[in-house]
């Protein structure tokens, strides 16, 4: 059995890899944590920008579509880095259970704005 990441998730590992070792040096993490929001707001929007507030979330509501396997690969290097992020309660927690138990209008309302980074719920 091939347990490796097709070429899809390499990218998203390589290009989090990237990204991450230039903004989250331990300091920055540090100086974050201790701040009263806990993360960054700019950090957060580049997030978006790159896609990553909209993986795992339906097409039709302005996310990838991506696979679970796609997060994987993007937690890695999340994790690496210790990334300081409201990702998961977000995007991940809130937006899965959005997409499987809301109802239309929560989804119409919602996701696409989880999606593109504009909503932190």
């Amino acid at each position: 059995m091939d347990l490796s990441f097709n070429e899809t998730q390499q990218m998203v590992q390589n290009a989090a890899r990237e990204y991450f070792k230039d903004v989250c040096p331990p300091a920055v993490v540090r100086e974050l944590e201790a701040s009263p929001r806990g993360y960054s707001l700019e950090m957060w929007r580049e997030m978006a920008n790159n896609g990553w507030t909209g993986m795992g979330l339906p097409n039709e509501f302005g996310g990838s579509g991506g696979s679970i396997l796609e997060l994987f690969a993007l937690y890695l290097e999340m994790g690496h880095y210790l990334v300081p992020s409201p990702h998961l309660p977000c995007t991940v927690i809130a937006g899965q259970f959005l997409s499987v138990a809301g109802s239309p209008k929560q989804k119409q309302n919602l996701l696409p704005k989880i999606a593109s980074g504009e909503v932190l719920i």
